[in-house]
């Protein structure tokens, strides 16, 4: 499991190593992600242009005038909607590849200015469509309730990672890996950015000077972390269901295993196997055996000579029978 302070202390050394380059990309994720944004206009002439047309639409009582500048609201607001839709697709979620891409690179090295610009000689159709798709989708889980549109927004976290990584990723494949990879961790993610609200506000009451100069930095390369930290996590847990060692998986050496010597083994030498010399073996030399010279044994001498009298009282161990012997041909 992943630990939010160790991330974030690595993190921190990391800004010390690659410093200005980090300030530069970690400003321009901040202005795409619309953390900051800068109004050049007056905000008491646009109000005072607002309130004098309203105010002057509304003291006519031109209800046929009103109505038409709504519909022209309307539609420059459709506009400006599908321009802005536009411009993100094609331009700025691209980028917003590109600096993830520059702070991951940079956990293992410095990295360059230049990976913010990656998006656009990479496969760029791939991660224009598939990044539009999880912006689509998000919208839409928010247009049910909020709740589930943050939930989805996690669920969707690590696609411009997995792109910025692989822009080859299919759309289906980056949104199926995210969301295996986020499977248990969205709760700790958010408290994860919940942990740096402080930082948020903090550069909020400095006018962004202490977001720019640390803040934006910090935050992205540890967002970055945490993204290497959640993919190792993964990569282990599915491993861990491969089972190549493990409980479910007969082990090479183990209690589910026949073992070489033991009791559930024919053993070389045992009760259960026959021994070269024992009471279940023949004995070259024993009573189950005839013998060489004996009861039970045809005599090497003639067969047409009288065997001993001791040997014909032996009671029922000779084999010299009547059917067997010459003895009813002998002419006494």
């Amino acid at each position: 499991m992943w630990s939010r302070k160790v991330i974030k202390n690595a993190a921190k050394e990391k800004v010390k190593v690659n410093y200005w380059k980090m300030v530069l990309v970690g400003l321009a994720l901040a202005f795409l992600n619309g953390q900051i944004s800068f109004n050049f206009s007056s905000s008491d002439s646009s109000d005072s242009v607002v309130t004098g047309t309203y105010g002057h639409m509304l003291n006519t009582y031109d209800l046929p005038l009103a109505v038409t500048a709504l519909l022209l609201f309307l539609v420059i607001f459709v506009i400006a909607i599908a321009i802005g839709l536009v411009i993100g697709a094609f331009l700025l979620n691209p980028l917003i590849v590109g600096g993830d891409r520059f702070f991951y690179k940079n956990i293992k090295e410095p990295s360059e200015i230049k990976e913010l610009t990656y998006s656009f000689d990479s496969n760029y159709k791939n991660i224009v469509k598939t990044m539009f798709f999880k912006d689509l989708y998000t919208i839409l889980w928010c247009l049910l309730f909020i709740v589930p549109g943050i939930v989805k927004s996690y669920e969707y976290r690590m696609i411009p990672y997995l792109l910025a990584e692989n822009p080859n990723m299919s759309k289906e494949e980056a949104f199926a890996v995210s969301k295996r990879m986020m499977d248990g961790n969205k709760m700790d993610a958010f408290i994860f950015d919940l942990s740096f609200i402080g930082w948020s506000f903090l550069s909020a009451l400095t006018l962004n000077i202490v977001g720019i100069f640390y803040y934006f930095p910090y935050y992205y390369q540890s967002c970055a972390m945490l993204y290497d930290a959640i993919k190792i996590q993964d990569a282990n847990r599915m491993q861990y269901n491969q089972n190549p060692n493990g409980f479910n998986q007969a082990p090479n050496n183990g209690f589910n295993q026949a073992p070489n010597n033991g009791f559930n083994q024919a053993p070389n030498n045992g009760f259960n196997q026959a021994p070269n010399n024992g009471f279940n073996q023949t004995p070259n030399n024993g009573f189950n055996q005839a013998p060489n010279n004996g009861f039970n044994q045809a005599p090497n001498n003639d067969p047409n000579q009288a065997p001993d009298e001791n040997q014909n009282n032996e009671a029922g161990q000779t084999n010299n029978n009547w059917e067997q012997s010459d003895w009813s041909k002998k002419d006494f």
